[in-house]
């Protein structure tokens, strides 16, 4: 098995999250009052790829600093860790000239709710058994 066709099959996985991604925030542009989004399709793209990013890079530090809260709430406090999350992409999506606005940390939570209900019907739907 040469490199190219064990790299293949990751990368199209990487896409293909990058775009669950991507409809997930589309999804909650839709559904959540409180966050709004004025822009062009591929801006959706860079959201999606700066969210991903963020949790890549930031999101391990948060949960090792929320351990006690999210041990004391059960795990609930890691819906506010990911509402954080948003509102860092929003802030670097604003910083980069795009119109992704998050009014409250109410709007945030119930974003980062509706974000992780739609990345996962979206990838029950496109699990290949694994």
């Amino acid at each position: 098995m040469s490199a190219s066709t064990r790299t293949q099959p990751q990368s199209s996985s990487l896409l293909l999250q990058w775009i669950i991604t991507g409809l997930a925030i589309y999804g909650a542009f839709v559904v959540v009052p409180g966050i709004s989004f004025t822009g062009n399709w591929y801006e959706i793209a860079i959201i999606a790829f700066i969210y991903s990013a963020i949790n890549v890079l930031v999101r391990p530090v948060l949960v090792f600093l929320s351990i006690p809260l999210v041990m004391i709430t059960f795990g609930l406090f890691m819906i506010v860790v990911n509402a954080i999350l948003l509102l860092i992409t929003a802030d670097f999506a604003s910083f980069l000239g795009i119109a992704f606005r998050i009014e409250s940390l109410v709007a945030a939570i119930v974003g980062a709710i509706v974000i992780s209900i739609i990345t996962v019907v979206l990838n029950e739907f496109t699990s290949t058994g694994r």
